[in-house]
């Protein structure tokens, strides 16, 4: 089977939706690309009679972007077709070695890395949503190693995705972690990354939307997610929060910023910290 490249090249605003769109689309995983002001998102499709209809679905889709409030600037789309032989390795020359906070050098699986300063952390992103070289990540990479101390033996992780956070996380010195994520793709992988990483005894992960089904208290919650879904999460994980403790949030679009943090404080949180880079923002809340 022969497949198609699709490339498509929209705001930062809008780039993370579309990723996810694609995601749960294609089924064959997503590849984000920083251009300036723009986003570029790769995803393959099979090249059979049914692309015609995914394509159309998917630009009638990203027309309705604004109706959401989101900016998607000139959208551009480019197609490319890509033999069975070449697909299985051609996204792989996206992902690069990438050093994040201070302590940790994220190494694709198929890459050889070495570094006597940095935790390496392998990652094989399969079918899931990136490597961790989005700013979000980066973000959030820089929280954990701020706000993890000694008394923090527990943390949920709300949309995984490949696990990189949860895997930070217990290299950080948290031993009780439990990732959740709603995409099956996701799931398989962060669970091979886990074991990859040699850290199956502090990390389990599920399949679930968002908090549902889940029970207990932790002290410290992160989630790296789309603000539409943030908006959502805020209505129900206050309930896990132990009293003191801390949610962190990133994938926040600046322009999202206010009514992020306006609904968090209507669920009885307090701002303590708000960090940006780029476009993005990323907030850590405390339950009082």
């Amino acid at each position: 089977m022969n497949w198609q490249e699709v490339r498509v090249e929209i705001a930062k605003e809008a780039a993370e939706a579309v990723a996810h769109y694609l995601q749960e689309n294609s089924k064959h995983g997503v590849v984000i690309k920083e251009n300036d002001e723009y986003m570029e998102i790769t995803a393959y499709y099979p090249a059979d009679d049914s692309f015609s209809e995914n394509l159309r679905d998917l630009k009638e889709w990203v027309k309705n972007l604004k109706k959401f409030g989101l900016e998607t600037g000139k959208v551009k789309y480019q197609l490319q077709l890509t033999a069975e032989e070449d697909w299985s390795t051609s996204w792989q020359s996206f992902f690069k070695p990438l050093y994040l906070g201070d302590r940790f050098l994220i190494c694709p699986g198929w890459e050889d890395c070495d570094d006597e300063e940095r935790i390496i952390i392998k990652i094989d992103p399969g079918m899931a949503f990136g490597v961790g070289s989005h700013e979000t990540t980066e973000l959030s990479i820089q929280l954990l190693e701020k706000y993890i101390g000694n008394k923090t033996v527990k943390m949920l992780d709300i949309g995984t995705g490949t696990g990189i956070l949860s895997i930070a996380a217990a290299y950080l010195g948290v031993n009780n972690i439990l990732g959740i994520d709603i995409d099956k793709a996701a799931v398989k992988a962060a669970r091979e990354n886990i074991v990859i990483n040699n850290v199956s005894d502090s990390v389990t992960v599920i399949q679930g939307d968002l908090t549902e089904g889940l029970s207990g208290k932790f002290p410290l919650i992160i989630a790296n997610l789309l603000p539409d879904i943030i908006e959502r999460l805020l209505k129900t994980v206050v309930s896990l929060m132990e009293k003191d403790g801390l949610l962190i949030l990133s994938g926040i679009i600046s322009n999202k910023e206010d009514k992020i943090i306006n609904l968090a404080r209507g669920e009885g949180l307090t701002v303590i910290e708000q960090c940006f880079l780029g476009e993005w923002v990323s907030l850590v809340l405390r339950k009082d």
